[in-house]
């Protein structure tokens, strides 16, 4: 075969395996279960998810406080028990209970 042709027959296969395999991936997709909770669970997650999503709602670096909190009193039962931190209000727990939770 020319070099031509076998570049064209190389583009043809990978036009036909990108055909065929489009409509199953997206088939998979679509079945895929929703995500059993969008909020955060803040006796599973780790300081870089508690970065994430919440300093930016409290406007603190509070993640290496929470975790360490965690740590050294054990699990949240409640999100009231954030009041324990001396730097989380009760008025940044109502920021926090739309982003995070316990246990769920």
């Amino acid at each position: 075969m020319k070099p031509l042709s076998c570049a064209t027959v190389i583009l043809l296969c990978g036009l036909f395996v990108a055909t065929a395999a489009g409509p199953a991936v997206a088939d998979s997709h679509e079945q895929a279960p929703p995500p059993a909770s969008s909020k955060l669970d803040l006796n599973k997650a780790t300081q870089l998810d508690i970065a994430r999503d919440i300093n930016p709602l409290l406007g603190k670096d509070v993640c290496h406080v929470i975790t360490r909190d965690r740590a050294a009193r054990g699990p949240y039962k409640s999100l009231d028990d954030l009041t324990r931190i001396k730097k989380i209000t009760k008025e940044d727990v109502k920021k926090l209970r739309d982003a995070v939770c316990v246990d769920c």
